[in-house]
């Protein structure tokens, strides 16, 4: 009755005095009524786990724990400084939330408030200072690129989560982990992830000591990860690629790391396809005779024909601003030859 009368009181308390006050009587009577019930027998039939905190590497004591099969009915703890639940025949349950940090002491309300308003501060601070900014965002997604693990006590105010989409992309490109992209990713990482200090994982400071280069190496890596340029099917439809504008900023040209072959492009499409790429590309006369052959012949002849043309098909590309020109009958007799040595 007691408990409740407390919790009505807070809810309707007009200031922060007042809320605290009773905040503070509430506390008192939950922890007097866990310690009622941590009797020399309740504790008897309960025991300590410790452990080694993967992040910090410091021990971390957990109380009052018990087998699940013979865990006593009255009592139900959690780890130390995280909230304690005690079941009492007389009150219910009665929940208790030892104070951790010295802002427990203060109104709930007001914390949040306050909160609020200094927050403000470092944000004004920091949009003021581009080289804590660049340090804080890249040790942000060195944790989502290199490590994988959030340890809950690392102390990180920024709200942004890198998706790291290149272990998705490796698993669904037909090249897998023999594909020139990947394996030129895999050594980039390898360089970066050496240059990272011991204990990197605990805060961002350690950017700050490095060059403006280097901290712009690291993040454009980090960044990299997180392209997902995926187009998906809805309604018969496919997405236009969201990689084209960044196509054209990077200048990339595709057939510098994936080139098309019989086995990883032209016999996983129809032989109709495989003449119009052909001829798409300029041999229109091969384009004809390959229709011919079966299939396994006429994708094999489409990869000895275009081996040397930089072709790729125009749907894996930026838009072009020009098409290939007709080949002449020499070219197309050049690689009859090539083809058939």
């Amino acid at each position: 009755m007691r408990y409740e009368m407390l919790s009505d009181a807070v809810d309707a308390s007009e200031n922060y005095d007042d809320e605290n006050a009773l905040q503070q009587q509430l506390e008192d009577l939950e922890a007097a009524a866990v310690n009622r019930q941590l009797t020399p027998e309740f504790k008897a039939g309960l025991g300590v786990v410790v452990s080694i905190n993967r992040c910090t590497g410091e021990l971390e004591i957990q109380r009052a724990i018990g087998k699940v099969e013979k865990r006593p009915e009255t009592a139900a703890n959690t780890a130390s400084g995280s909230t304690a639940t005690i079941n009492t025949e007389q009150s219910g349950v009665i929940t208790m939330r030892p104070p951790v940090l010295r802002a427990d002491s203060y109104a709930a309300t007001l914390v949040e408030a306050m909160s609020s308003e200094r927050t403000l501060a470092v944000q004004a601070v920091l949009a003021s200072t581009p080289g804590v900014a660049m340090a804080l965002l890249t040790w942000k997604f060195c944790r989502e690129v290199f490590d994988g693990e959030w340890c809950t006590n690392v102390q990180d105010p920024l709200r942004i989560n890198l998706h790291e989409q290149t272990l998705v992309m490796r698993s669904d490109a037909p090249s897998g982990e023999e594909g020139a992209a990947w394996l030129a990713i895999q050594a980039r990482q390898a360089e970066l992830q050496a240059m990272l200090p011991v204990n990197w994982k605990q805060d961002f400071t350690w950017l700050l000591e490095w060059s403006d280069e280097d901290v712009r190496k690291l993040l454009a890596f980090c960044v990299a990860t997180a392209v997902d340029g995926k187009q998906k099917r809805a309604n018969s439809r496919t997405d236009r690629s969201p990689l084209e504008t960044l196509e054209t900023a990077l200048n990339i040209d595709l057939y510098d790391w994936w080139q098309p072959t019989a086995e990883n492009y032209f016999s996983k499409i129809t032989k109709d396809q495989i003449s119009e790429a052909v001829h798409d590309a300029g041999f229109s006369g091969r384009a004809r005779d390959l229709m011919k052959l079966k299939k396994a012949d006429a994708a094999e002849l489409a990869e000895a024909t275009l081996a040397d043309t930089r072709w790729v098909p125009d749907w894996m590309t930026r838009p072009q601003a020009t098409k290939a020109e007709d080949r002449t009958d020499t070219t197309e007799t050049a690689t009859d030859t090539a083809h058939a040595a």
